[in-house]
């Protein structure tokens, strides 16, 4: 009897090495694929964050810095809010809704967005607390959520904001 020596995989080793190895890609592009949609998920969430804190910082500002407020009136509420300021270059000054974009309009001229087009705002109210005192006190309530026509759970985020301030 002689043997042999042969050299090389038979065919059952290389099936199975090569069903290892697509088993391992396949968990690999999974894994990959769910660091990219966390990804895209906490970008989604900080975009919406900064937007709305950059819109309540504009708003409040604007409300501390204001000589009056005709809308809305002591006790009231309203979707608007209109603010006199001592600069008569962008008094009166307008915060409004138009369909799901914040405008802030100065002086009687065309609204400017305060967020960008990615960006759905809803429910902005703005409501008086005081009650005909010297300083109004003004709440300012939104939501600001991310526009999601596919809908992927991975821009599926809306947070509501709630500010007060109190005029000078």
């Amino acid at each position: 009897m002689s043997m042999r020596n042969t050299q090389g995989f038979t065919l059952v080793e290389l099936l199975l090495y090569v069903a290892l190895t697509a088993i391992l890609l396949l968990v690999m592009s999974a894994f990959l694929a769910m660091l990219l949609q966390a990804r895209v998920k906490q970008r989604t969430i900080a975009d919406i964050d900064q937007q709305g804190l950059m819109m309540v910082s504009r708003m409040t500002q604007t409300i501390r810095n204001s000589t009056g407020v005709t809308t809305p009136v002591s006790g009231g509420v309203s979707d608007e809010l209109i603010l006199t300021l001592e600069d008569v270059a962008v008094s009166p000054t307008r915060f409004y809704l138009d369909l799901e974009t914040a405008l802030v309009s100065e002086a009687g001229l065309a609204g400017v967005e305060l967020h960008n087009s990615q960006t759905i705002l809803q429910n902005l109210h703005f409501e008086n607390l005081s009650e005909g005192g010297a300083n109004d006190v003004i709440r300012v309530t939104f939501t600001l959520s991310r526009v999601n026509l596919e809908g992927r759970n991975e821009y599926d985020y809306a947070r509501t904001f709630y500010a007060t301030a109190t005029r000078r």
